[in-house]
């Protein structure tokens, strides 16, 4: 049996960031091939080429962003029951150096079963682990609890840290794609983890949401169809 065609905003998706690719990085190495041809520049054309070569950058970082969404789509598997305690020991071994460089404590408890894509629910939980690490304030070191329970439709897993909390009045928007919540530069982050945490519960027909308070940390939860569902 043929596989069914993929809708066309996927296919789109696809072609966009796999075609676009390669003019993106001749872009680059043909920048880097003329800079130095290009002998002393005064320091405003000196800038053009800094900005330039920055934008390309930009631009190469978005394709792969928009690449990284279309494999939830494409690539994916369909649910199996998984054992969400299996998903985060993995995902904590994929953060082992991070999670000992900045000093985190990262517990669980009560996980149990779900229908997921075994892969797609390691990556959901690997960014947002990620998240609860990273937006904490200075000198302090992150204090993450995953917790799961049954619910009417499934299981609800949550994760919640200490850290700086949402600030501000931010609604569902916090999940669209390239949002960012800091000025660039105080904390890591393109604003693609949150987006693609929520476009991986959809595919799985759950749900996604959170609670927060500016400076007493975050609660990121989801829900997913359990085995008992």
């Amino acid at each position: 049996m043929a596989d069914a065609p993929r809708p066309p905003l996927e296919r789109l998706a696809y072609a966009v960031s796999h075609d676009l690719g390669a003019p993106v990085r001749h872009i680059g190495q043909y920048l880097a091939l003329l800079k130095p041809r290009l002998g002393p520049l005064d320091p405003r054309a000196e800038q053009y080429v800094e900005r330039i070569e920055a934008a390309n950058g930009r631009l190469a970082e978005k394709l792969q962003d928009v690449l990284r969404f279309s494999r939830v789509m494409t690539q994916g598997r369909p649910p199996v029951p998984t054992d969400a305690a299996e998903a985060f020991d993995a995902a904590c071994a994929r953060l082992g150096v991070r999670l000992g460089q900045v000093g985190a404590s990262v517990t669980s408890e009560g996980l149990g079963e779900v229908l997921a894509d075994p892969a797609q629910l390691n990556d959901l939980l690997v960014e947002l682990i990620s998240n609860s690490i990273e937006f904490v304030a200075p000198d302090t070191a992150p204090v993450v609890t995953v917790r799961g329970h049954a619910t009417a439709a499934g299981r609800r897993i949550e994760v919640r840290d200490n850290g700086i909390g949402v600030q501000g009045h931010v609604g569902r928007e916090i999940f669209d794609l390239w949002r960012t919540l800091h000025p660039a530069g105080t904390y890591p982050g393109r604003g693609v983890g949150l987006a693609l945490c929520e476009l991986i519960v959809e595919r799985h027909g759950g749900s996604i949401g959170f609670e927060s308070e500016p400076g007493a940390g975050s609660c990121f939860w989801f829900e997913l169809p359990s085995k008992s569902a």
